[in-house]
């Protein structure tokens, strides 16, 4: 467009265009919007005579270069405020709208992540077939992509950043946290390594069961997992060391009678006691992980029961013997899980909830009593803070009749009770698409609650069981394995389905066969195993991941490939191969 100088500060605009040249070209703005603006000074300029314009022409130039700078940045601020949400959001990537590129690479032999610490990826080395790490941890800079560090680890130790629930949402997942803990196996060291690689503590624990020569005794000195049964060390989330112990030496079991003519191939019986049943408190003790230093210890007084008592079907203080006959024993049944609050532990004669920050016991069950329901799923981190208490409600037999989840703040109070299990989507564009989806434990559909008040804001039963597989603003997106809907993130309408594997009929499987799934609030990518019907191993199977617009359902992009399963972390896929760590853009 030809421009010229006029007198004193002035300036003259040709809004006509030259022959072959376009009024406006590649401003930086989305071409919907530049459209609209463009559009109307065209048609606003053609309708005037040729002519040569100075002041209002200098106006109509700012107008329109103004709305268009706005709006440019506009785009851009909203940009840079997406990428600072993905970079916490679970499954969040800040860009699906094309298939990964391979950005970098970093060659390590084996890599396996175990965790974000500040900017730092940490990952464990190992020998190929190995079910736990042998090799040294090293520090990746994900934002430069170059190795940072190798430091030594003990052989075979776990190595994590902090607890995790044992109701995992997806396992391509990185957890954060603030250092790495590494624990030997047969949990009497530990090391902690920081962000930078230093070793901050390498040291042995004391304290445990072999520091008591009649709980030591007891043990198989051969099999590291032996101590299990007497003393466990679980990290939490903010590397703090629980340290939980059967108080005393082993008990024998007692004697008990079994009715006659019982039938035991259903199950085990209920059994009478011949002589009581006696039952170990429990101390738990939380330490800091470099130091030792104690932050709290708790004595958790355990139930005895009396000879001529029963114990029922479901009872933690039963179990069978090596035999195959049933058995009444006191030491056996043990299982823990470390939520981002608290430590729920359940053994024969209690069942406690203890919070993590203070050692106060939140709550103890008799294990004993006719209602005791004896399954209690984990403690389930919510994506938008606080967390769930699944419960089930199950009767004397064990069968489940109910599920619920409680829905907790992060100071720890009650939002209210929902029905079905509010499982964490695998992917969300961040806390403003905040609502809790429960799956219904009748196998009807999902529901969704408010998420500040737990209130029911709109219930589907399209797809039985599904799973929950991402939520934006824009729409929640679950699946059974076969079919991937969208649904209304405020209605509830059903927005828009794809089947998975065409028109190749598919037998439902609530959409546990289902490897992850991702979004950049635009898009939602489903990575699903290539043969429908079957299992696939995220590290070597065939894996197809389809990408959806989330407003049409239409396919965006589709690959198929036997690489590993990538990452989300920070907002950019990665992936762990056996030579190294991929970037992708």
């Amino acid at each position: 467009m030809a421009r010229r100088r006029a007198e004193g500060t002035s300036f003259t605009f040709d809004l006509e265009p030259d022959d072959g040249e376009e009024l406006f070209t590649e401003l930086p703005v989305e071409p919907s919007r530049f459209a609209r603006v463009a559009g109307a000074a065209r048609a606003r300029v053609r309708a005037w005579p040729r002519r040569r314009v100075v002041a209002v022409g200098t106006a109509v130039a700012v107008v329109v270069a103004g709305g268009l700078g706005a709006a440019a940045l506009t785009m851009q601020a909203q940009h840079r405020s997406w990428v600072q949400v993905a970079q916490t959001a679970p499954g969040a990537v800040v860009d699906l709208g094309h298939a990964p590129v391979e950005a970098w690479r970093v060659e390590l032999e084996f890599p396996t992540p175990v965790g974000l610490v500040g900017e730092t990826l940490v990952v464990r080395g190992r020998m190929w077939g190995s079910s736990g790490g042998v090799g040294p941890l090293h520090g990746v800079d994900l934002a430069a992509g170059r190795l940072l560090w190798t430091t030594p680890a003990p052989e075979y130790a776990e190595c994590s950043v902090g607890g995790a629930s044992l109701w995992i949402a997806a396992t391509q997942r990185v957890e954060r946290g603030d250092v790495v803990v590494c624990l030997a196996s047969d949990r009497r060291s530990v090391t902690v390594v920081d962000a930078a690689g230093q070793v901050l503590a390498s040291r042995d624990l004391a304290g445990g069961y072999w520091d008591d020569p009649a709980q030591a005794s007891a043990v198989d000195p051969l099999d590291p997992y032996a101590s299990y049964g007497e003393h466990r060390v679980l990290v939490t989330r903010d590397g703090g060391l629980l340290r939980i112990d059967r108080i005393g030496a082993p008990l024998p079991p007692p004697s008990f009678s079994v009715p006659d003519g019982e039938d035991l191939t259903g199950g085990i019986p209920t059994m009478t006691l011949l002589t009581p049943l006696v039952t170990r408190d429990l101390r738990v003790r939380l330490e800091d992980a470099v130091t030792g230093e104690t932050r709290w210890e708790t004595i958790v007084d355990s139930v005895d029961l009396p000879a001529g008592a029963e114990v029922a079907n479901g009872s933690p203080c039963m179990g069978w013997e090596a035999n195959g006959g049933p058995a009444v024993a006191a030491d056996q049944s043990w299982s823990d899980d470390v939520g981002p609050h608290t430590l729920a532990t359940t053994m024969c004669g209690l069942d406690v909830t203890i919070d993590l920050a203070t050692g106060e016991i939140l709550e103890q069950q008799d294990v004993f009593e006719p209602d005791y329901q004896p399954w209690r799923a984990s403690s389930t981190p919510l994506v938008d803070g606080g967390w769930g208490e699944i419960g089930f409600d199950a009767d004397r037999d064990g069968q489940v009749q109910d599920v619920t989840t409680r829905i907790m703040r992060p100071d720890g109070s009650v939002v209210g009770v929902v029905p079905g299990v509010v499982f964490p989507p695998l992917a969300t564009d961040g806390p403003a698409s905040a609502l809790l989806v429960a799956v219904s434990g009748t196998g009807t559909g999902v529901a969704a609650y408010e998420a500040d008040d737990a209130s029911l804001r709109w219930r589907d039963g399209s797809l039985a069981s599904p799973r929950v597989l991402a939520r934006t603003t824009q729409a929640v997106v679950v699946s059974d394995g076969a079919i991937v809907m969208a649904l209304d993130r405020e209605t509830g309408a059903r927005l828009w389905k794809h089947a998975l594997y065409g028109d190749t009929i598919v037998q439902p499987d609530g959409g546990y066969g289902i490897v992850d799934a991702l979004t950049d609030g635009r898009y939602v990518s489903v990575v699903t195993p290539a043969t429908q019907g079957s299992y696939t191993d995220p590290m070597t199977g065939d894996k197809t991941t389809t990408t959806l617009d989330l407003a049409t359902g239409k396919v965006v992009w589709a690959s198929t490939s036997d690489d590993p399963a990538p990452y989300p972390i920070a907002g950019r896929l990665y992936r762990f191969d056996h030579d190294g760590v991929v970037a992708f853009d």
